[in-house]
């Protein structure tokens, strides 16, 4: 008798001790993920200046090569929407969009600068190897090291998923050229 009576007060009481501890957790999560997110995107804004100028550059490639036939037409396809994305995407983008778009062009960069047909263009050459010279990107490590400290903040068994509840995803680092 006594047993079943020290439950009835045991049950609720733990009840009511584990929805505390919930509640806890959810309220101390949130600042921290708002603030770790606030960082990435304050350590993005100068990178993504950077880069927007640094994508001008690639640009003038993709205008020296825009009557070129051939393996290479497809490339410069690509190049023009992934330009077009990425204008978009500096006004109206989340920053996980913008460091997607952003490693995609770098990717493009990188096809265009190892295709055999630019090298017989010499216009189209000389503009990529200024687009491959330019370091306009030296803000990548203090943005991806804030990319990988958010993504610790999104970790745990109380974390995850506050951090899912509240739409907090993971954001991609920013693939920055080698050399």
């Amino acid at each position: 008798m006594r047993i079943m009576r020290a439950m009835r007060f045991l049950i609720p009481l733990l009840l009511v001790g584990a929805l505390v501890v919930l509640a806890t957790s959810f309220l101390s999560a949130r600042p921290s993920l708002q603030s770790a997110k606030k960082n990435v995107d304050v350590t993005w804004q100068p990178l993504a200046t950077q880069l927007g100028r640094r994508y001008m550059l690639l640009a003038a490639v993709d205008q020296k090569l825009h009557n070129v036939q051939g393996p290479t037409a497809q490339v410069v396809t690509e190049l023009d929407r992934a330009l077009s994305r990425w204008s978009r995407a500096q006004t109206h983008a989340s920053v996980r969009e913008q460091v997607t778009d952003a490693n995609s062009l770098e990717a493009l960069g990188r096809r265009l600068a190892t295709m055999p047909r630019l090298q017989s263009l010499t216009d189209a050459k000389a503009a990529m190897t200024t687009y491959a010279n330019d370091r306009s990107y030296d803000g990548a490590s203090l943005f991806n090291a804030a990319v990988v400290r958010y993504h610790r903040d999104l970790q745990g068994p109380i974390r995850a998923p506050v951090a899912s509840l509240l739409g907090y995803s993971e954001i991609p680092t920013f693939t920055a050229p080698q050399g």
